[in-house]
């Protein structure tokens, strides 16, 4: 019988919300409003249609941002009654999801889309998860937007934001291009990573120097590479980047209940991660064990069929070849079992299994099949020279006389 394990699902999003903020349009250096073409909601079905037709109908990636952004904040809603569920999102994948089909989002969804539309558009992005601050309050629950690559310079986008905000617990709709393409030095100011490699900035902020406002000391320390950061996290395995996370969090300080929980968030990754590891490992041995038994079960197959053939040969034989066959149907008859050994040995050659039962059984059927082979090239020796015989004389070869 197979076995099968299943590797658990991995949780990446924590409990988001949104905020109130202000108004700011996005003018050409003429100051006319930038074009915006509309997309259709026949494209808007899964992320793959959407990105192909923002391709299609701009010139660059900022204009395809642009109007991605333009489209979330009129099509997609905040979904308050999931405010507070963390659970609602499975993954990111379940958020992007569930955001086209119902288009409502919380943070987690509007910042989950927009980033795979911006990926599958070729413009580099990344969900980024933090928490926030407007004038000097912090938020109280976390909160999740994207940092999008143009060239060589990083953004900040908040699509959330970007399409209202909160006003006695309604959803109030505005298009909002305040944090739309935001420099990082500037977007820290009301938003800040958990990770603080995630503020996509040469001089990252401590959280105490966000909570106290405090935007001037992160410029007397020296500079963070974060080109090469970047690099590094991308060859790095699932494992090595949270653990890596942990590590920045924990030197930029924890000052909030936010922190520590996203902190337990990643611990609780680390053990999925390790868990699922350990379970892909079972499966590739599984799945190793699993070749061996289907091609042991189609090698016995076989030499079950040569020794049903073989045996019919047998009785022919013993009957003296009759009724009687042409000789080119009797060198068959042996052809035939000497083709399903040879099939039969292909399949069990090289089998090797840390199972001793299976392997004992493996080596018990490889000397069944050398044992029928050596009793078959016997017997083709008996048909060739059956054949070469003259018929007359055939009958005698079925005799052994004595000395």
């Amino acid at each position: 019988m197979r076995t099968i394990y299943f590797l658990l699902p991995l949780l990446l999003l924590a409990n988001y919300c949104v905020q109130a903020q202000g108004t700011r349009p996005v003018t050409t250096t003429n100051n006319q409003p930038l074009p915006i073409p509309v997309i259709p909601d026949s494209v808007t079905g899964n992320t793959t249609q959407l990105s192909n037709y923002l391709l299609a109908h701009t010139q660059e990636p900022v204009a395809f941002t642009r109007a991605l952004y333009n489209w979330m904040a009129n099509t997609i809603a905040y979904d308050v009654i999931n405010t507070y569920k963390p659970d609602y999102y499975k993954d990111t994948a379940d958020a992007v999801t569930k955001t086209l089909q119902t288009r409502v989002a919380v943070c987690q969804g509007y910042a989950a889309l927009f980033s795979e539309v911006c990926r599958k558009g070729g413009i580099p992005a990344y969900f980024i998860g933090g928490y926030t601050q407007l004038n000097g309050q912090l938020g109280n629950a976390s909160h999740a937007w994207v940092g999008v690559k143009f060239g060589d310079k990083w953004y900040m986008m908040d699509p959330t934001w970007g399409a209202g905000y909160l006003q006695a617990g309604k959803f109030v709709r505005k298009l909002n291009w305040s944090y739309f393409m935001v420099k990082p030095e500037v977007f820290v100011k009301t938003h800040i990573s958990f990770d603080p490699l995630w503020q996509l900035s040469t001089h990252p902020v401590r959280h105490d120097e966000f909570r106290d406002s405090n935007w001037s000391e992160a410029g007397k320390r020296p500079a963070f590479s974060l080109t090469d950061s970047l690099d590094a996290y991308s060859r790095q395995s699932l494992m090595a980047q949270m653990q890596h996370k942990i590590a920045r969090i924990e030197s930029f300080g924890v000052t909030n209940q936010l922190i520590g929980n996203e902190l337990v968030h990643a611990r609780n990754m680390i053990q999925v991660t390790q868990y699922n590891e350990q379970v892909a490992r079972q499966n590739k041995e599984v799945s190793t064990q699993n070749v061996v038994i289907d091609k042991y079960n189609k090698g016995g197959s076989l030499f079950n069929e040569g020794v049903g053939l073989f045996n019919k040969f047998v009785e022919f034989k013993n009957a003296q070849f009759r009724p009687g066959k042409p000789d080119n149907e009797i060198k068959a008859m042996v052809d035939e079992v000497a083709t399903r050994l040879t099939l039969a040995r292909e399949e069990l050659d090289g089998l090797q299994t840390p199972d001793k039962n299976i392997q004992q059984q493996i080596n018990t059927l490889k000397k069944s099949v050398a044992d029928l082979q050596k009793r078959v090239e016997e017997e083709e020796l008996f048909v060739q020279k059956y054949i070469k015989t003259g018929k007359l004389f055939r009958k005698t070869l079925f005799y052994k006389f004595g000395a």
